[in-house]
């Protein structure tokens, strides 16, 4: 019988690290960690060495996660649900600004009170080295916001949390 440890911890989603502060940054090396069967693209990229959180918000507020200071270019992908193969994609983001490619990544999201959130981090076209990921939680007013169409229409999201004084992008 040979053991291995598995490097990182988090690599698979069962194993994700908690994230139990409301603020801090937490560090892994995903240069051995791997892409599982049925895990999604993060931002429709394929990567290959992802690595995961979880976070259980306190209270309705804002989630602000980043990769500031990865050493490699980074892949961030936030998610609902309980297994790998049949996660709902909240928010995705590769480089945090368009006009620098190949840097960090970050969003900020409503969260709700007692739900637990996924957090993927992957290397862009499956590149690997040190994460850093940085979380920030902020309890603030959250709205449901529900937009019902016609027939014959449609709308994306029909129904999203949105925080209280910021914006909301809805398609129709």
């Amino acid at each position: 019988v040979a053991y291995r440890v598995l490097e990182p911890a988090n690599d698979f989603f069962a194993r994700a690290i908690s994230l139990t502060n409301t603020s801090g940054v937490c560090s892994v090396n995903n240069r051995k960690a791997s892409k599982e069967l049925g895990e999604p693209n993060h931002t429709g990229n394929a990567g290959g060495k992802s690595a995961w959180w979880a976070f259980t918000a306190p209270a309705d507020g804002a989630l602000w996660v980043s990769t500031t200071n990865s050493t490699f270019d980074t892949l961030l992908g936030l998610y609902m649900g309980n297994q790998v193969a049949g996660l709902s994609t909240l928010a995705s983001n590769d480089d945090a600004y368009d006009q620098a490619p190949g840097g960090f990544s970050y969003l900020t999201y409503a969260v709700r009170s007692n739900q637990t959130y996924r957090i993927a981090v992957d290397g862009y076209d499956g590149v690997s080295g040190v994460v850093f990921l940085s979380n920030q939680f902020t309890p603030a007013t959250v709205y449901r916001v529900t937009v019902n169409s016609t027939d014959g229409g449609f709308v994306s999201p029909a129904t999203m949390d949105v925080l209280s004084n910021s914006t909301a992008v809805i398609a129709a």
